[in-house]
């Protein structure tokens, strides 16, 4: 796992009416494992530099103003909203930022370096000086206190009170626990924000439980969940044994997602005797059909029974991932008594695909399929679609994800 930095390297003189920020003047670089994000392109003096000439000061306060959105938030509800609380070039106050994006997946944070927008009027350009990379939450957490409290110690030792950046990150510090701070930011809202969906969450947390909550909110919408625990009211449940039998055997150590995932289908596999054959039933959730009008799928476990509701699919392959997917979270995520099947990018959903394309493509089905070309083609994708009767799209998945070598004629 990476790191991240916020490196004042000096401080400057700066010309401004703001004192805050005219003593946190200075040239900063941003970092991880000492190797700038960025790359400064002067079009002036026709030179290049690896930090930026800006107030940390605004730069202090944007991170902890959007402290638990930039560490909760998922699922993007509103772009223009999302980009001013994710994107470091939104900070502005007359300054010119890299465009650094940070987005959660409910586990960690993607840091996402892009070239800045050339616009001709502007004297310098910020190229992107790195591939995007993940951090952990605790990375993140001391990069942003370094900052702060260099930035505060420079305000002290200039005499300049710098009471709202105390006082909100303490109040941001004693808060980071509270389960609904993180609701209030899944749901892309700053703190003490209201709105209806943030209330139809917070009910649903008093009636469930709010880890269970916290776990579905960053991922699927009010709509989407409101019309799943409607149907689940009239879904008559199954007894759970079969499911708690399997889930004995399927037990991963925590990982990265597609790891969690990945590992978690081959342990099913084994313990079916199946390791690279096609799979023709998904394990207890085959004889499930699929309920009309519903557009996520899900499960709730309670008094030893399980409800099962699968989404209506276009197709019955569509149908046979959802199916994986669904067991995947059952078998991946046992503590919880609520899944769900979405289109989100949180944690749980990417491992959840993960263990389907695995479960249903095994890795070790690929190495045993590889053509004699030593790449795959066309050719084998669809042979190996038909076979292990699935989509074409998640034949060429796993194939990309394993690193393996393929040649598509609709590529050349």
């Amino acid at each position: 796992m990476n790191d991240l930095a916020f490196k004042v390297n000096n401080w400057v003189e700066l010309t401004t009416t703001d004192e805050k920020e005219r003593a946190t003047a200075c040239e900063l670089q941003i970092t991880t494992a000492n190797e700038s994000l960025f790359m400064v392109e002067d079009l002036r003096s026709q030179s290049t530099r690896e930090y930026i000439r800006v107030s940390a000061y605004p730069l202090a306060v944007w991170l902890v103003e959007n402290y638990f959105r930039l560490k909760h938030e998922v699922r993007v509800t509103d772009a223009f909203d999302h980009a001013l609380s994710h994107r470091l070039s939104a900070i502005g106050s007359g300054f010119i930022w890299p465009n650094i994006d940070f987005s959660a997946d409910g586990e960690r944070i993607k840091v996402t370096v892009a070239d800045s927008t050339k616009t001709g009027i502007s004297p310098v350009f910020i190229r992107g000086n790195t591939e995007p990379f993940w951090i952990s939450y605790e990375a993140f957490d001391s990069a942003v206190s370094e900052l702060i409290r260099s930035v505060n110690a420079r305000l002290d030792d200039r005499g300049i009170p710098s009471h709202y950046l105390k006082e909100l990150w303490q109040c941001v510090a004693s808060e980071k626990s509270d389960p609904l701070r993180q609701l209030e930011a899944q749901v892309g809202l700053d703190p003490e924000g209201r709105s209806e969906e943030l209330e139809f969450w917070k009910d649903l947390a008093q009636k469930y439980g709010e880890a269970e909550v916290l776990s579905l909110a960053g991922s699927a919408s009010k709509l989407e969940t409101e019309a799943l625990f409607s149907a689940f009211e009239t879904r008559q449940g199954s007894p759970s044994k079969e499911i708690a039998a399997l889930q004995k055997h399927v037990r991963p150590p925590q990982s990265v997602a597609w790891d969690l995932g990945a590992q978690g289908a081959k342990m099913l596999r084994q313990y079916l005797a199946n390791v690279d054959a096609p799979l023709h039933d998904i394990p207890f959730l085959d004889s499930f059909g699929e309920t009309p009008d519903l557009t996520v799928s899900g499960a709730i476990s309670q008094n030893e029974e399980i409800k099962i509701l699968l989404r209506s699919a276009a197709h019955p392959k569509s149908l046979r991932f959802e199916k994986a997917r669904l067991l995947g979270d059952l078998l991946l995520f046992q503590n919880q008594k609520i899944s769900m099947v979405t289109t989100g990018l949180e944690f749980r959903q990417k491992a959840q695909r993960a263990f389907a394309a695995e479960l249903l493509v095994p890795t070790e089905a690929l190495n045993k399929n590889l053509p004699s070309s030593g790449e795959f083609d066309d050719d084998a994708v669809f042979r190996l679609a038909d076979e292990y009767d699935v989509s074409q799209v998640c034949v060429v998945h796993q194939i990309r994800n394993r690193r393996l070598p393929y040649r598509s004629q609709l590529s050349d």
